[in-house]
């Protein structure tokens, strides 16, 4: 039988997002064998002694790479560092899922997806690409964060894969034994050790190693990662569902907060299909709360049908 992991990681600014994340992985997933760990990279005592009543695995990483400023870089770069070296800190597992904890669940069948594809191809992930983000039209900094961060790996990196669509780390999943593992823990080694480490090194690294040569991974739809920063999702009171800002509006299966203006507690930005503001605020906590809420208002005979 396949084994199945799901990871993340957080410090203690970061555990009330984590523990949003795990809330909806344990709501979404069934009767799933899906086992749960945890990267603590600084989370206080009584937050490791939560976690370790509703997760199967609570690892503190040490540095995975030896360089000269690892004493004074932020411990919560641990997370990036560990990230090439999965397998190493979940043995066990036949694949291995990432999610950073400013994601969080709303289909489980994208969770299915990624596994399914992991095991057939080794490496499911998403492009940070769809026809709603600002990225693909130059509205934001992405872009040039990105060629900024690819300077890291050279000169024949940066004329490959500048113009290729970003890829996001912050959710895939990988078989144990895909060749991707080595190579992105000998490509983001080398930068380290050029004096390269900062918010991005690591999935730069990814998105050198998976495009310098063929074949292609599996690159899922965006839905499966939404990644705010680029597009606000847009929410269905019809379905009590955050969906694709854009027509025909399909739900958004994984909702990433990437982006300080979206990880706020009062952020009041998302509106309805009619361009409505609505009180959602893109949280899992605040969503299950609301959607509890009014399907307990509904009767039988006129409660709607959610995508799954």
């Amino acid at each position: 039988m396949t084994k199945r992991i799901i990871v993340s990681a957080a410090n203690e600014g970061y555990y009330p997002l984590l523990s949003d994340l795990i809330s909806s992985i344990e709501d979404g997933k069934g009767d799933a064998d899906v086992a749960i760990g945890v990267l603590d990279v600084g989370l206080s005592g009584a937050q490791r002694a939560a976690l370790s009543a509703r997760v199967q695995h609570v690892v503190a990483p040490d540095w995975d790479y030896r360089f000269s400023a690892s004493g004074s870089t932020p411990q919560k770069f641990r997370a990036m560092t560990a990230r090439p070296h999965l397998p190493k800190h979940f043995p066990g597992y036949d694949i291995i899922m990432w999610m950073d904890a400013d994601a969080w669940i709303q289909q489980w069948s994208a969770v299915e997806h990624f596994f399914t594809q992991a095991a057939s191809r080794g490496l499911a992930v998403c492009q940070e690409m769809d026809r709603s983000y600002g990225n693909v039209y130059n509205l934001n900094n992405s872009r040039q964060l990105f060629f900024a961060s690819l300077k890291a790996f050279g000169d024949e990196a940066l004329q490959h894969v500048a113009w290729m669509p970003m890829i996001n780390s912050g959710v895939f999943a990988m078989h144990a034994d895909c060749h991707y593992w080595s190579e992105w823990r000998d490509i983001l080694g080398a930068a380290i050790q050029r004096g390269h480490l900062d918010h991005f090194t690591e999935q730069t690294a990814l998105n050198v190693c998976v495009y310098r040569r063929l074949p292609l991974p599996c690159f899922m739809p965006a839905r499966f990662n939404w990644v705010c920063v680029h597009a606000i999702p847009m929410f269905d009171e019809r379905t009590q569902l955050y969906v694709e800002p854009t027509a025909p509006h399909d739900a958004v299966s994984v909702v990433h907060l990437a982006g300080v203006q979206t990880r706020i507690q009062n952020f009041g930005g998302v509106s309805d299909l009619t361009g409505n503001k609505t009180r959602m605020n893109l949280m899992y906590c605040q969503w299950k709360e609301y959607r509890d809420q009014v399907r307990s208002s509904w009767t039988g005979a006129t409660q709607p049908q959610p995508q799954s």
